[in-house]
Order: C-alpha cells, then sequence, then structure tokens
C-alpha cells in the first residue's frame, strides 16, 4: 500500500482492504486526525502528565519556533539534543568513564517512558548518564 510517500509493506500479515478501510474509519471515529493537529500545534495531549508531547520540536530546526504556554521551545529542545550529543560523544571517545575509571561500555536504561523519565531527571537535577 502506498500512499503519499509512504509505503506499508503487509506481505506477512493478514490484511487487506476492508481491514485498512476498517482501521481508517475507526481512527477518523475516534479523532486521530484532531489529535495529531493538536500534538503538532503544540497543544497538551499527555493526559497522564498534563502537558505537551513535543515531538515535532524534536524534529524542528533551530531557526523555527513553536510556542508552548507562550515559551518558544525549539531553543530548549535544541539546548537538550545537544547536551546528549556531547554526552554520547564523551562516552564514544573514552572522555567520559563510569564510577570505576574505566570506558563505559554498556549503557542500560530501563523506564516507562521518555517523557517520564526525562522530566524526573530534570527534576531531580541529575545528568542524563550519570
Amino acid at each position: 500500500m502506498d500512499s503519499d510517500g509512504l509505503v506499508l509493506d503487509y506481505s506477512k500479515n493478514l490484511v487487506d482492504s476492508s481491514i485498512v478501510a476498517s482501521l481508517v474509519q475507526l481512527a477518523e471515529a475516534r479523532g486521530v486526525r484532531q489529535a495529531i493537529r493538536a500534538m503538532f500545534g503544540g497543544r497538551p495531549i499527555n493526559a497522564t502528565e498534563k502537558r505537551s508531547v513535543l515531538h515535532v520540536a524534536l524534529r524542528a530546526k533551530p531557526v523555527e519556533r513553536l510556542e508552548v504556554d507562550g515559551v518558544d521551545v525549539v531553543p530548549l529542545v535544541h539546548h537538550e539534543l545537544d547536551r546528549t550529543a556531547r554526552f554520547a560523544e564523551q562516552v564514544r571517545s573514552g572522555a567520559r568513564r563510569g564510577f570505576t575509571g574505566r570506558r563505559i561500555r554498556t549503557i542500560v536504561n530501563i523506564g516507562i517512558g521518555g517523557s517520564d523519565l526525562a522530566s524526573r531527571f530534570h527534576v531531580a537535577g541529575v545528568e542524563y548518564g550519570v
């Protein structure tokens, strides 16, 4: 199936055109189109945390703007992306070492999701990976 340059390969699934039509109908009935617009508009759609998901800000160029509650969040997101990239490079180069002083070879993160984990790190004042 091809739509708007997106190709979906259903060859390994028992999905036919009637199932796709039913899924599209269900998505329309559940307001998926409006939810997508809300997400890309920075509206708070994360019901449990009552905040914006900001996926669009992750993909935004530094010169773009996305205001949430009157604050342009794109520079904030890019600041964190830059911090993450610097940390990753420090680990890869061996400049950042573990507690024993040895190079970090394995990183394990067990969590319930990025938005929860990031907010917990932020509230705790913890740097990513430390």
